[in-house]
């Protein structure tokens, strides 16, 4: 049995297909990152300023600046890298394509574990594709998605290997091997938990499979093994929550759920419903909607049309639909393996049995990322950016991809009933290959519009050189601008230029970075950048103006309005 049975080392065709999906799915990504796309932002650039301080001055951050949840391991893999190729967001996200490619061999074996061969290469397959939403989440350097998927992947796939590995005559070889791997699931689902608590719904259905079906080995050393890895894991998350009590994670977690309460008094469940199904589950999963949606609070509900969202409606619907009749189909064969288990006692059927509770667990954890995210208050109010709290529902593709396998096992097994006509088998395999390529089909156009973007990076990226040359000809290298203009131009810069964030009042906004408000304060002529040409500083540049624009010389740089003391010689018109 995996990972150290010999009939898993030997690789064949579907071993190769799955490698070669997987470096194609590499290339596509770098090709990506190389041509500066996603484009970067304040975000990004403020957990590539982590990486930055952890070569520069041995800094050891635990979360993103200015928040207690969020680990930083992109930023130490970011480190690693800017020693090799030098700071940069391509360095930064390189990173990134490692631990999705480690994601997809995860999610390529736990679905061999469970279904079939074909099953997980037609999921490695549609999960080497991605909508534009889903290809920017793999690729944006900032925290907890990619972290999600692999991690949350890591922990059904020990778990499972655990479960169909044991039996009670194990061998004190075979015993050391489980320790390793208890081990091993305690160190990822501390990594993960560290990483980004939307993990959780992993979590629990590992360590419930784990119980049903592994209880008298839990009382042995292993568990205490596991709860040392865990330990090793989570030692970033536990130093915090030693240090700082009252911002622990248990109460982070609340009140990300439960948002404020202007929301929650404006939230309900059928509203909430109507989000999640309608907007987020689609941008999560992979769907490109016809026209884009707004991402204002609550402003989504006034564009309903079916001509406008009509498609990613059905898209969410149809997921919905999938992944009921995809449990009702579980549950029905783990209830039969079930009875023939208790009626023959043989491992053969045991093996069933585990592989269907297996099963189950994969689609449950599905089932708990969406209800945690449907009874929150912003699926009702806020479901276009908070649709990022779904990316764990990649992890059940292999589950969705052997509900519509024509010749899969689990479906013959459980609709043998149903097919008392040759002619509705046949209906019914065309049926889900054509769900099959219509998925694929979208998917790839997704991936072909999301090449068409690359010009967009290349052009914030010319705007941002422009601007920063621009600054340090003025010689102002303190500057006020918008929250994500800031962090962005201070990585760009190599820290030349520092910045301090003003809101749409002028008044200070959120410094993930206290010491750069500092600095920025400390000039008695620091300067004033707004972005015009984006639109994000429209308002704070008429603010400005009307106010002190009698006292300022005011510059069009890059798009950028640029306000600085005097009217400097040589000035940039």
């Amino acid at each position: 049995m995996f990972p150290w049975n010999s009939k898993y080392r030997k690789i064949g065709p579907y071993g190769l297909s799955a490698l070669l999906l997987i470096t194609v799915a590499v290339i596509l990504r770098v090709v990506l990152i190389s041509n500066q796309w996603p484009l970067v932002n304040s975000d990004e650039a403020t957990m590539a300023l982590h990486a930055l301080h952890i070569i520069n001055r041995g800094e050891l951050p635990i979360f993103f600046y200015g928040q207690s949840y969020m680990g930083t391991i992109e930023a130490y893999l970011g480190a690693c890298f800017f020693r090799i190729f030098g700071p940069s967001i391509f360095a930064l996200r390189l990173g990134l394509v490692i631990l999705y490619a480690g994601f997809l061999l995860a999610l390529y074996v736990l679905a061999r574990l469970l279904y079939t061969k074909g099953v997980a290469l037609a999921a490695l397959f549609f999960l080497c594709l991605g909508s534009t939403d889903t290809l920017n989440r793999q690729l944006i350097a900032i925290g907890g998605y990619v972290e999600t998927w692999l991690f949350g992947t890591l922990s059904l796939l020990l778990a499972c290997w655990l479960v169909l590995s044991f039996h009670p005559d194990i061998i004190s070889r075979e015993r050391r091997k489980r320790l390793v791997a208890y081990g091993c699931l305690g160190v990822v689902i501390g990594l993960g938990l560290w990483s980004d608590l939307l993990i959780l719904p992993f979590v629990c259905t590992s360590l419930l499979l784990l119980l049903l079906f592994c209880r008298c080995e839990l009382r042995t050393r292993a568990c205490l093994v596991a709860v040392l890895g865990f330990l090793v894991g989570s030692l970033p998350l536990l130093i915090f929550n030693i240090r700082y009590p009252l911002e622990n994670s248990l109460s982070t977690l609340w009140d990300l759920h439960n948002s404020d309460a202007t929301l929650r008094a404006s939230a309900n469940l059928g509203l909430s419903l109507a989000g999640t199904i309608m907007i987020s589950i689609p941008i999560a999963t992979g769907a490109n909607p016809l026209c884009p949606v707004s991402a204002a609070t609550g402003q989504w509900i006034h564009q309903f049309s079916l001509s406008c969202m009509g498609f990613q409606t059905c898209w969410g619907l149809g997921a919905t639909v999938l992944w009921i009749l995809a449990m009702a189909v579980v549950i029905r064969e783990l209830q039969e393996q079930r009875q023939a288990f208790f009626a023959s006692g043989s491992p053969t059927e045991k093996e069933h049995l585990v592989r269907c509770a297996g099963r189950l667990m994969l689609l449950a954890s599905a089932g708990l990322v969406v209800l945690s995210y449907a009874t929150s208050p912003t699926a009702a109010l806020l479901p276009v950016t908070s649709s990022r709290y779904l990316i764990g529902l990649l992890v059940a593709t292999p589950a969705i991809v052997a509900f519509l396998w024509p010749k899969s096992a689990l479906r013959q097994c459980a609709l043998t009933r149903l097919r008392t006509i040759w002619a509705t088998l046949k209906i019914t395999d065309s049926i889900k290959c054509c769900l099959l390529c219509f998925i694929g089909l979208i998917l790839l156009i997704g991936t072909i519009n999301t090449f068409d973007q690359i010009s967009d990076g290349q052009k914030l990226s010319q705007r941002q050189d422009a601007l920063i040359h621009g600054l340090l000809l003025l010689h102002a290298p303190h500057i006020y601008s918008d929250y994500w203009t800031c962090n962005r131009l201070i990585f760009l810069s190599n820290e030349r230029i520092i910045c301090s964030t003003l809101d749409t009042d002028l008044r200070p906004g959120e410094n993930r970075y206290e010491l750069y408000a500092q600095i920025v304060r400390q000039d008695r002529h620091p300067a004033y950048v707004f972005d015009i040409k984006n639109g994000t500083g429209i308002s704070q540049d008429k603010a400005f103006k009307h106010r002190f624009g009698a006292q300022y010389h005011r510059l069009y740089l890059a798009g950028y309005a640029v306000y600085v003391k005097g009217n400097p010689a040589g000035a940039i018109t």
